[in-house]
């Protein structure tokens, strides 16, 4: 408790000189108690056990008391959540903040309720959004939330406008990284529910009722044809914070609902013809059960998908026990159901049929703090009849995010490809004519091979129309002066007989790299739009055309890669 500082001069008579003396002493008194006066239930110290569920120790005064944290008021029962989204029917203008582009639109007939935010041609290849900054608890003060969005985004066919086909993810935001929300095949509007991830509740340590966090909404990344895209349904109808339900969300950061699918809720499996999908026991670690998609016959289709909870760490991957059959080719996709135009892609590790056993996957720096989806297929990747037998089979169990050193960096995970694992947007090839196989994307060690350190990335074409390479989503930083953002790589090709190499940014123009040349280093402008955001790079590798046959002997035709990097350079454009 503070001190106050009281005077006291004293007068003192020294006997035997007949002088007197002046002398200031200092007393320590303590503070008025605020308590003498008010009710004092608890200490900001004891509050976790002073206090109920959700509540603090509001010591504003007179005295102290528990009181609701942010989002919640005291109902009959204690604290209960009233929600913090102001204007969730986007009815206003005053609330929602549009930005590049985005319109807010009261009169809208919308799909829930009244109001709408819109976004025309310009806003979707604007990167337009609406914000709002809300107050929220923490994540220990609060309960699992949902964001409940009801939004509108059509995918155009080849028979739209200009008979060309467009697609664009939805984007939701909490704090500073992106994830993206599927799209759809009709006009209507749909509600979409996303557990919130840790940027979307006050930093852990907040005192206090909570803290602020900025919820953003509107496109992921520009459409595929902008700036000429063909989409016109694409608007945002109602958003709102509401609790999870029963085993709806994780209750730990970095687990979904039912991570060990030891439960029978929280994946969702497809499945036709004589293939299966589902929770299967004795399968995943430890004999334990998992979930598993099969691929009987060669024209049947085999997905299963779940959440995936992203914590605000420095090296975010993803983590499963994971195995695979012989032959099995697929896709791994972070965001969307595996149908939706425009996720985040990542291939199967091969060589299949290797042992089981936990793998880990660097993920794009912009999904920290964020939730998303996880989605897992196995397909047919070669040509025959329908009446094949395949038994194509991927298993999975044990998924989480954890916190993995090797994958940080700044603004794209294992930069350097340090970390062994595969990093998420590595894909391969499925087989070509009489089965050849078409190649894949491999971490590979060697320290004499590598630009620096032990590890690269290889890009290993076998056969000819082989398609395979790596989707690169590095977070954009802002520009300096007029320097705009970039990424810079090395790249090591030899000469090569049919290979080619290419990188190109979304919405630019595909560059053969060239061949024979060494260790190489090459720079690849970004949109400066995107800034704060992942934006999507291909760099890939192309077998060569002609019969899709493998090449002569088996031997690849390799590209290496290494040190990529994020940066700002006055040879790219600011704005």
């Amino acid at each position: 408790m503070r001190a106050t500082r009281v005077i006291v001069v004293l007068w003192v008579a020294l006997v035997g000189c007949g002088e007197v003396v002046d002398e200031t002493v200092d007393a320590a008194m303590p503070d008025a108690d605020p308590c003498e006066n008010a009710t004092c239930e608890c200490t900001e110290a004891t509050e976790a056990t002073d206090c109920g569920s959700h509540e603090y120790c509001n010591v504003a005064g007179p005295g102290r008391a528990c009181a609701c944290v942010a989002g919640y008021t005291d109902g009959v029962s204690g604290c209960v959540w009233t929600g913090v989204v102001k204007d969730p029917a986007i009815a206003g203008q005053t609330d929602w903040m549009p930005a590049n582009g985005a319109l807010l639109n009261p009169t809208a007939t919308g799909g829930i309720d009244p109001g709408e935010a819109s976004f025309v041609t310009s806003a979707i290849c604007g990167l337009g959004l609406i914000k709002q900054t809300l107050e929220m608890p923490t994540f220990a003060k609060a309960e699992p939330l949902v964001l409940e969005v009801s939004y509108k985004n059509q995918i155009v066919t080849g028979g739209g406008p200009g008979g060309q086909s467009d697609s664009v993810l939805m984007g939701a935001s909490f704090g500073s990284g992106w994830a993206p929300l599927k799209n759809f095949t009709d006009a209507i509007f749909h509600t979409e529910r996303i557990c919130l991830g840790d940027a979307g509740y006050a930093a852990a340590g907040t005192s206090g009722r909570g803290g602020p966090v900025v919820l953003s909404l509107g496109p992921y990344a520009k459409a595929v044809r902008c700036p000429a895209s063909t989409i016109t349904n694409f608007a945002i109808d109602h958003a709102q914070i509401v609790p999870a339900n029963a085993g709806e969300c994780g209750t730990v950061r970095g687990e979904s609902p039912n991570f060990d699918a030891e439960g029978t809720t929280g994946w969702t499996f497809t499945a036709t013809g004589t293939s299966t999908a589902g929770f299967a026991s004795g399968l995943g670690a430890g004999a334990s059960r998992a979930g598993r998609i099969r691929l009987d016959q060669r024209c049947d289709s085999a997905s299963m998908s779940t959440k995936l909870d992203v914590p605000s760490v420095a090296g975010p991957a993803v983590e499963m026990y994971l195995s695979t059959t012989a032959g099995s080719f697929g896709s791994i996709i972070i965001g969307g159901p595996t149908s939706s135009t425009g996720a985040v892609t990542m291939g199967l590790p091969f060589p299949t049929g290797a042992p089981a056993g936990v793998q880990r996957f660097c993920l794009p720096p912009s999904l920290r703090g964020q939730s998303t989806t996880i989605g897992f297929q196995v397909t047919n990747a070669a040509g025959g009849s329908c009446a094949d037998i395949l038994g194509f089979q991927l298993v999975v169990d044990n998924l989480r995010v954890v916190d993995d050193p090797t994958c940080a960096g700044n603004g794209i995970p294992n930069p350097g490809f340090e970390s062994p694992g595969v990093t998420v947007g590595m894909f391969g090839s499925g087989p070509q004519n009489a089965g050849a196989p078409g190649g894949n994307a491999l971490v590979r060690t060697g320290a004499t091979l590598a630009h620096a350190g032990s590890r690269y990335l290889a890009l290993e074409s076998l056969a000819n129309c082989s398609s395979l390479g790596m989707n690169l989503l590095p977070t954009v930083p802002a520009p300096a002066g007029t320097a705009g953002p970039a990424l810079t790589f090395f790249a090591n090709i030899p000469a090569t007989a049919n290979s080619e190499t290419r990188v190109r940014p979304q919405g630019g123009t595909t560059v053969v790299l060239p061949e024979g040349g060494g260790w190489t280093k090459h720079t690849v402008c970004l949109d400066p739009v995107y800034a704060g955001r992942g934006f999507p790079v291909l760099l890939s590798q192309y077998g060569g055309g002609g019969s899709c046959d493998g090449y002569p002997g088996g031997v690849a035709q390799t590209a290496l890669i290494d040190d990529l990097e994020i940066i700002t350079d006055p040879m790219c454009p600011a704005m």
